[in-house]
């Protein structure tokens, strides 16, 4: 599998972690972020440690968008417009 293809897959499946369409706006991106990690925030679920692993896969996901072919959308996740 091509290097170009595990990124393409790897960037599909963020877009299913965060619970958006796949041509989701910036704005929508950074929503999406933003309440799930509220949500799921280690804080806010003390004893679950699947809220944990979640906001892991969250975190996770900030940074995927920050690299590679999502540069300027994961800009958009850190945004405070």
């Amino acid at each position: 599998m091509a290097d170009s293809e595990k990124r393409f897959q790897r960037q599909y499946k963020y877009y299913g972690i965060l619970e958006i369409s796949r041509n989701a706006t910036q704005e929508e991106l950074r929503k999406a972020f933003r309440r799930l990690v509220r949500k799921y925030h280690p804080d806010r679920n003390l004893a679950s440690r699947e809220a944990e692993a979640k906001f892991k896969k969250i975190k996770e996901v900030s940074y995927g968008f920050e690299g590679g072919e999502g540069q300027d959308r994961g800009c958009a996740l850190h945004a405070t417009t």
